[in-house]
């Protein structure tokens, strides 16, 4: 049977993530930007949905979307954009609908514009007179985003990297609130904000993602509540010193978090700098509780308070520079 999606996809599919399990107890959807029809129900890649924004007016409980990529090269225009300047998000304040949905790019070249002749799935934030600086908002738990790259679309480059917003925003302790997310095998690139911004969120995880030339990476912060056990695994951030790097790789700034795991990351970009304040590889809170461990850095000499700030009560192990020195051990 032939299909619009890659790889003969049918009408079932689990996340290919490991750190999830759910997808067959849902409905699967699927999102063809390009052949779709938002008068489809969805439910096969011929039926598809055209816009995200129909998938998720009709989600429940621990379903799966597939996102089809764009025919066209996304850095010529070919992304997925939204219908409105609202941007997407997934759950409401009150309700199920989302737990435990995946997204899944319909792609295993997320970090790539091209691969043998397919394109990556490409989502963009809207063009213009945006309202939501969030690209996508996740407001419930059991969330996993897989295979996607990301573009802020029209927001201001005057927006703080670690302000309050992100391409993609955790905002937990809500009713129900996000906790337990995975974003796995994504890339963000050149964002004039912070890429993943976690808010007041348990146990949420980044992992192999790739951050190109993005002032922000993970910022991780406790608002109004505790935020635990966050972990960033296996990312590559990246950038030029014309583009003026990456200020601020992976940023923790409040006396609220803790448990915070950072492994086997790459930091490969020079430090930048944001309205005049120097910018850093890592920043930890005094108390937060975090574990830095084999990660490697591109500079060839590592140094405290200029490249990373380090607080008591940060472990770390196994880290070293371009030229195998070992940094920050405690």
């Amino acid at each position: 049977m032939s299909t619009n999606f890659p790889n003969g996809l049918l009408s079932k599919g689990v996340p290919v993530d490991s750190q999830r399990t759910l997808g067959w107890w849902g409905t699967t959807y699927f999102v063809d930007y390009d052949l779709g029809n938002d008068g489809n129900n969805g439910k096969t890649p011929t039926a598809a949905f055209k816009n995200f924004q129909a998938a998720l007016d009709v989600i429940e409980e621990d379903d799966v979307i597939y996102m089809k990529p764009r025919a066209g090269n996304p850095d010529s225009g070919h992304m997925i954009t939204p219908t409105s300047a609202d941007n997407w998000t997934i759950g409401t304040a009150a309700g199920s609908a989302g737990r435990g949905l995946s997204v899944i790019g319909a792609s295993n070249v997320s970090g790539l514009g091209t691969f043998g002749g397919r394109y990556r799935v490409y989502m963009r934030g809207y063009g213009s007179g945006v309202t939501a600086s969030n690209v996508l908002k996740i407001n419930v738990p059991f969330v996993s985003i897989e295979n996607i790259a990301w573009h802020q679309g029209s927001i201001s480059a005057s927006v703080s990297p670690i302000g309050s917003t992100g391409i993609i925003l955790l905002q937990g302790q809500g009713s129900p609130g996000s906790g337990w997310t995975s974003i796995y095998n994504c890339n963000f690139k050149i964002a004039t904000i912070g890429c993943v911004r976690i808010v007041d969120s348990w146990y949420d995880t980044v992992e192999k993602c790739t951050f190109d030339r993005c002032i922000g990476g993970v910022n991780a912060h406790g608002a109004t509540s505790a935020l635990i056990g966050t972990r960033v695994i296996d990312c590559d951030f990246m950038g030029t010193a014309a583009n003026n790097g990456q200020d601020i790789s992976i940023y923790s700034d409040s006396a609220n978090d803790r448990d915070i795991l950072i492994k086997g990351c790459i930091f490969n970009h020079p430090v930048g700098t944001y309205a005049g304040t120097l910018g850093y590889y890592v920043y930890t809170h005094g108390t937060c509780g975090c574990l830095i461990t084999d990660c490697r850095a591109g500079d060839d000499n590592m140094e405290a308070a200029t490249d990373y700030v380090i607080a008591t009560g940060t472990k770390m192990t196994q880290n070293f520079d371009n030229s195998d020195n070992e940094w920050g051990t405690t």
